[in-house]
């Protein structure tokens, strides 16, 4: 069962602000373990200062320690690629800013950047379109891949040993128990 790993097949859709996906875990190839479809729902979020003032903390925490740790995290992500099959890799983007300047150069640049996985990697089609209108961030796509997860072990255990990737993830569990207390009082 480890060594056959998981099958994960993500497809996605975003136009304005309806997001719809479906997402499917199988085992064996054929066996689905969990099939689950995300329509949008508009949720009228509630803006307080004091939570993104911890959000801030928390994320500057992240970025401030990780660079402690960013070697062995290389290390991890190349050892996990080797366990990733990639059937199907696609995404379309469609973006549009309020300067027409700004988007052809930004969709030079995602032009530029696609061009790597693209001839890397055989199944995949990552594509960007710019528009020249409204400013605007759309976009589809449809990933399938399969994870050996006899492969994974080993890395992640392996990251997981290293003294200073523990006590990176220590402090952020303190960090946020400590927003969480500070947010129920």
């Amino acid at each position: 069962m480890l060594y056959l790993g998981i099958r994960i097949i993500l497809k996605y859709e975003k136009i304005g602000s309806n997001i719809n996906g479906t997402l499917k875990i199988l085992i064996l190839n054929k066996i689905t373990i969990l099939s689950r479809e995300y329509p949008s729902e508009k949720k009228e979020e509630e803006e307080k200062d004091e939570e993104e003032e911890k959000k801030d903390y928390l994320v500057k925490y992240l970025l401030k320690e990780s660079l402690s740790i960013i070697n062995h995290l290389k290390e991890l992500i190349k050892k996990l690629l080797k366990s990733i099959k990639v059937y199907s890799l696609q995404n379309h983007i469609k973006l549009g800013l309020t300067s027409f300047v700004d988007t052809a150069e930004y969709i030079g640049y995602l032009w530029a950047i696609l061009t790597i996985p693209n001839s890397l990697i055989e199944p995949c089609e990552l594509t960007a379109e710019p528009y020249f209108g409204d400013p605007v961030i759309d976009g589809y796509g449809h990933i399938d891949i399969k994870i050996n997860l006899l492969k994974v072990i080993g890395p992640v255990v392996s990251f997981l040993l290293v003294k200073e990737v523990r006590n990176f993830i220590k402090g952020y569990i303190k960090l946020k128990k400590e927003a969480n207390n500070e947010q129920k009082n």
